[in-house]
Formats: structure tokens, C-alpha cells, sequence
């Protein structure tokens, strides 16, 4: 198994310009050396170098061998070619440049966000290792309101958090005043409320000037548009754009296809908001996905190991080609072999699988964002997408997907296992 090439972030650092795309060695990611693959549904190598489950972990509590295999991230050629363009969009983008990752349900997005805020926060502190002010990155979740309104205040209240600015919630009003000729920003005695959202704003754009973070990536990020007013989509995504307007700071919102139309609200979003496409592998691309399935294989927590090969095109189905569906489906196989004392076989394989139901919604899903995203069709999308919805043709009724939507254009612009340097 090989480790990977990277770019580095060694001149961003340098320089206070995100560099990322010029270091080596940085990411050490599982790769899986797929050289001898074949071209149908190919066999994953047995080379020397692969990565490996470690022994300590094969013989702990299936609680540690779980959280051993959910927290590792495989690097395949989508992860890499998704991790290239962030990177170069960041190096060449204009300052205050908005990135909108977008991609199907468990195709690698928070891996890519775990992965990038991990090599921007080590990269910078081996540079500047005396630097106690600087706060290289933010990664974040953003979480739905229960009301389905999107909660700003507690959204920034955690990224003054993550910035670590003092006392958020308990501090009063500030407000600007002039001593000696100097200018502070002092609380408001006169005030006992708590602050408020223009407060919190305000302080947060004062807090990235001072912090000078390189990247605020914010996963899950569909939900802080999720509104059925589109005047308040467009107020929030100028809200969000407004944030890093002024600085070199580069915001990453990584969601699901909807999140896509984040960037068309207004034609400066639309000049400043690139788009990154994370795709499932397609159908055509059996060999990327065999070098994630057999590198997952290599690293499953099973004594004396499983064989996948055999279930190679059923997983593929299975998964919709994402990764992220893929290692919840060997999880469950994991816990199912722990269970009934026996070795991963196409029994066990089956119970794992998402329920009919559960994956044609994801998979429709898929296919309305490959739509909407790249324009064309999914290839393994056999819908007719011609017909006026309700219309019926010689077989009955025609689907009523919404009609083939042109692009504005395309831009070019793990977790955790420390022994492998991540997950």
C-alpha cells in the first residue's frame, strides 16, 4: 500500500496564502495499490505494503475494533480529485472566496473536511510553532433548527467558539470608545441582555480578522439555507458571503445537492461561490471503486480477515459506489460476524443491506443532484425525463422528475486513526 503524494501546505503558511497544493507527504492516507486490478469487477492486491488492521485492534472489545473502522478514511481517486480542486480554488481564489462542496448522501464530504482542517492546523503550526494567536482552521456542523429555522445565533456563537474568543455568551454588549486618543471595544454596563445576533455578527467578523483563520469549513451546510422563502435563502447566503468578505479567510460549505443552488441567489455569489462536485463512482469506473473496497477489506477489524471478492458487484450496487455507504454496510457485516460467531459471508452481508425503500430514495436523490449539478443524466438514471409531468406515454405514466436543468458552468477552480496519521 502506498502513500499518497500530497500537497502541502508549507508556502500558504509561509506566505499567510493558502498554498495547499505544493507540499508532499502530508496526507497518509490508506490507498489501497491497485496496479494489478482487472478491468470487470478487479481483485485487490495482497502487496507487503498495504495497510493493515493492527493486531492491538483485532484483539480489543468490538467497541474499539467499531470505532477503528468507522473513524478511517480511504484516500481513492474521487477523495483525491475533490481535495486537488479545494486546494487550488483556495490557492487562486479571490480573497473572501465562498467554495460549495456538493455530492450525494456518503460519498466522503466530511472526510474531505476532517482531512483538509487536519493538514491546514499541523502544516501551520510546524511553520509557526510559537504562535499562540492564530487560528489556522474551524471545522464545524451545522445543525438544523427543531423549528426548521436555521439558528444563527447559536451558529456563530460556536464559531467564536472554535475561534476561541472569550466569554461568548456571558459577556455583554460591547460597545467602541475612544481613550487617549486609542480606540477599545469595552461592554455596554448600561446593558444586562444578552447579546444579540448583530452583536454576535459583528464580533465574529472582528474575531476572523484577529484569528486570521485559512479555512472555516462548515459540514452539513444544507441546513442553514432550508427555508421555503427564497428572499430568505438569498439574505442568508449574503449573510454567509459577507462574513469573509474582507479577509483571506476561505469558507467551505460542504451538504447535499441542494445546496448547489446556494451560489445562484445572486450574480455575486454566483462570481464568488465556486462549486465542487463530489460524485458516486459511476458504473463505468469499476476500478476506483474496487481500490476502495478492497482497501476497507485490507483494514476491516475481523480476525483472520474477510474475503469481498465475491460480493464485489453486489457491495457496488448495494452502495451506490459511495464510500460512505460502503463502510456502513461492512460495519453492520462487522457487528453481524461478532454476533453469530462466524466470518462474513453473503448471509450476513445481506442483513447489512439498506432496506429497498431506503435505497432507491437514496439513490433518486443521486440522480435528481447529478442532474442538476452536472446537467446530463446519471447513466444508470433510466427515467424519462422528457415528459411534462403527469403525462403519460405508451408504458403508463412518465416520471415526474423535474425537467434537465442547465449549469451556470463548472469551476476548476478518517476520521481519525492516529496510527495511519488520521482515519
Amino acid at each position: 500500500m502506498k502513500k499518497l503524494k500530497t500537497s502541502s501546505i508549507a508556502m500558504m503558511v509561509r506566505n499567510r496564502s493558502l498554498s495547499v497544493g505544493q507540499a508532499k507527504g502530508r496526507r497518509s492516507l490508506i490507498r489501497c495499490d491497485c496496479s494489478s486490478l482487472e478491468v470487470t469487477m478487479p481483485k485487490g492486491t495482497n502487496s507487503k505494503d498495504g495497510e493493515r488492521c493492527p493486531e492491538d485492534v483485532l484483539n480489543a472489545p468490538l467497541k474499539v475494533r467499531l470505532k477503528y473502522f468507522k473513524k478511517a478514511i480511504v484516500s481513492h481517486d474521487i477523495f483525491d480529485d475533490v481535495m486537488e480542486k479545494i486546494e487550488t480554488a483556495i490557492e487562486c481564489g479571490l480573497p473572501g472566496t465562498m467554495l460549495v462542496l456538493v455530492g450525494p448522501a456518503g460519498v466522503g464530504k466530511s472526510s474531505v473536511g476532517d482531512v483538509l482542517h487536519r493538514n491546514v492546523s499541523e502544516d501551520f503550526f510546524k511553520f509557526h510553532p510559537e504562535d499562540k494567536h492564530t487560528i489556522p482552521s474551524v471545522l464545524l456542523e451545522a445543525w438544523a433548527g427543531e423549528d426548521g429555522r436555521f439558528d444563527f445565533k447559536d451558529f456563530y456563537e460556536q464559531i467564536l467558539e472554535a475561534l476561541q474568543a472569550p466569554l461568548i455568551s456571558n459577556t455583554l454588549p460591547e460597545v467602541k470608545k475612544i481613550i487617549c486618543g486609542r480606540e477599545f471595544f469595552l461592554p455596554d454596563i448600561t446593558q444586562r441582555r444578552a447579546p444579540t445576533v448583530s452583536a454576535y455578527r459583528s464580533r465574529l467578523r472582528r474575531s476572523i480578522r484577529e484569528r486570521k483563520p485559512f479555512v472555516l469549513f462548515f459540514d452539513e451546510a444544507s441546513a442553514i439555507i432550508a427555508s421555503s422563502k427564497p428572499d430568505r435563502v438569498r439574505s442568508k447566503s449574503n449573510t454567509l458571503r459577507s462574513m469573509v468578505n474582507n479577509s483571506n479567510t476561505t469558507m467551505i460549505l460542504s451538504g447535499a445537492y441542494d445546496l448547489y443552488d446556494l451560489v445562484l441567489q445572486t450574480g455575486q455569489l454566483a462570481r464568488r461561490g465556486d462549486v465542487i462536485h463530489m460524485p458516486a463512482y459511476l458504473p463505468s469506473q469499476k476500478r476506483g471503486f474496487a481500490e476502495v473496497l478492497y482497501a476497507l477489506q485490507d483494514i476491516m477489524p475481523v480476525k483472520g480477515g474477510c474475503n469481498l471478492e465475491p460480493f464485489a458487484e453486489d457491495l457496488a450496487e448495494q452502495s451506490l459506489r459511495t464510500t460512505g455507504i460502503l463502510k456502513k454496510i461492512l460495519t453492520n457485516a462487522i457487528v453481524l460476524s461478532d454476533k453469530k460467531k462466524r466470518p462474513i459471508d453473503a448471509e450476513i452481508l445481506s442483513e447489512s443491506y439498506y432496506k429497498p425503500a431506503q435505497l432507491e430514495k437514496l439513490e433518486l436523490e443521486m440522480f435528481d443532484g447529478y442532474l442538476k449539478v452536472e446537467g446530463l443524466q446519471h447513466p444508470n438514471d433510466t427515467r424519462d425525463l422528457g415528459a411534462e409531468p403527469g403525462e403519460e406515454g405508451a408504458d403508463g405514466p412518465k416520471d415526474t422528475a423535474p425537467k434537465r436543468n442547465r449549469r451556470v458552468g463548472r469551476t476548476t477552480p478518517s476520521r481519525g486513526v492516529t496510527r495511519h496519521g488520521h482515519a
